[in-house]
């Protein structure tokens, strides 16, 4: 399986064009692919007054938005969701944005889609019922995804959602647009395994190599699923405080794993950093892991 290096957009140049301006550059420099994060909302404060892992003073731009700006200035780079919150969303609107991405990009997107952790958010859009159920309902949802994709005309029911007779159009130019799931838990990977086109896991190599990686063996095996029809994208995060040798040693661990076909560098470099820092530690790590 041929391997792919990919730049994870820095959160830090988002509420401006120079996240634009980096993923341009990202594709003169001869990355393969660009990924989006995604949060809708994040709370200020929890109860227990401990810091939160994820709050405020993190930036979010909507993956699905940004992806189509860049797309507008790029010409042939893939572009990646890592990962959409896909079952606090509304099925067909998803389809729709998505296949516009698609259309835009002239068939580059990669929708990466998760469960999602976050209650708050949930609970914010309305969607706080369906929490402890989000598993079961992001099946469903991929199932209808590739309807609306694929056929003029969609029938479809569950609790929440009802389709009779209703289709996007125009539809993608990818039929399916690859759809990639993000997490590690057992029931995540063995999802994924069975109903996905990639897989996107958490953590570090390290944590690959111990943990996830028997478990994605052994689901591949019960599923009898050929390894080399799911590709996998391991992450290197490169903070500017730490060494070479931390996010070396650290890419060095994912690469050596034959199963990780996509491999993503983020650029960590705080609220002050501009795109010339940005690029210049990226351009270190491609000139290290291509």
């Amino acid at each position: 399986m041929e391997r792919k290096i990919g730049v994870i957009l820095p959160r830090e140049l988002i509420g401006g064009r120079e996240i634009l301006e980096l993923a341009k550059e990202t594709e003169k420099m001869g990355f393969d692919y660009v990924v989006a994060c995604d949060h809708v909302v994040l709370p200020s404060q929890n109860q227990t007054g401990e810091k939160l892992k994820y709050s405020l003073e993190e930036k979010y731009t909507d993956p699905l938005t940004l992806l189509a700006a860049i797309a507008a200035v790029t010409g042939k780079i893939e572009l990646f969701t890592g990962v959409l919150v896909l079952p606090e969303r509304q099925t067909a609107l998803t389809a729709r944005q998505a296949a516009d991405v698609d259309i835009l990009s002239d068939g580059r997107l990669n929708l990466g889609v998760g469960v999602g952790w976050l209650k708050e958010e949930f609970d914010a859009l309305g969607m706080g019922s369906i929490f402890s159920q989000r598993g079961r309902r992001i099946e469903r949802q991929v199932e209808l995804l590739r309807q609306l994709w694929t056929q003029d005309s969609v029938n479809f029911s569950d609790q929440q959602e009802q389709f009779k007779s209703v289709g996007i159009n125009p539809r993608p130019i990818q039929q399916p647009i690859p759809i990639w799931m993000g997490g590690t838990n057992n029931k995540v990977i063995a999802r994924t395994v069975r109903i996905a086109d990639g897989w996107i896991p958490r953590g570090k190599a390290a944590e690959f190599n111990y943990q996830y990686l028997p478990l994605l063996k052994q689901c591949l095996e019960d599923q009898a699923r050929d390894p080399q029809t799911l590709p996998v994208m391991g992450k290197v995060n490169i903070r500017w405080e730490s060494g070479e040798n931390d996010w070396k040693r650290e890419g060095d661990d994912w690469l050596a794993h034959s199963e990780v076909s996509h491999f993503s560098v983020g650029s960590v470099g705080g609220n002050k950093s501009s795109i010339d820092d940005h690029l210049e530690v990226l351009r270190k790590a491609k000139e290290y892991f291509r």
